[in-house]
């Protein structure tokens, strides 16, 4: 299914994991970048690694993708370039749609 949303996928990734809170800095949607020191969202730090060939890991806690049941939000990490998810555990429906 990834080919088929790849048209949309460029937008709607600009969602990816802006509600998270890194555990680094206490806040949502703020990474930092580790080839240019900056700071800046997950879809902008993510676009970037993937743009520069850099694979990213998404480290997460318990019930990753709790609350959404699109299909697109499985693919984004991946459109963004992410070659992983760990975490304790995934939400059901969530991981459905990860193996798809």
């Amino acid at each position: 299914p990834y080919g088929s949303y790849r048209g949309h996928l460029e937008n709607i990734s600009q969602n990816c994991l802006i509600g998270a809170i890194n555990a680094a800095n206490g806040e949502a949607n703020k990474v930092q970048n580790q080839v240019t020191g900056e700071w800046g969202g997950v879809p902008e730090v993510g676009a970037y690694y993937r743009d520069h060939g850099i694979g990213w890991v998404v480290i997460g806690d318990e019930n990753y993708g709790e609350g959404s049941s699109r299909e697109h939000a499985a693919l984004e990490p991946r459109f963004l370039g992410a070659v992983a998810v760990v975490v304790k555990s995934f939400a059901r429906i969530h991981e459905t749609n990860l193996k798809k």
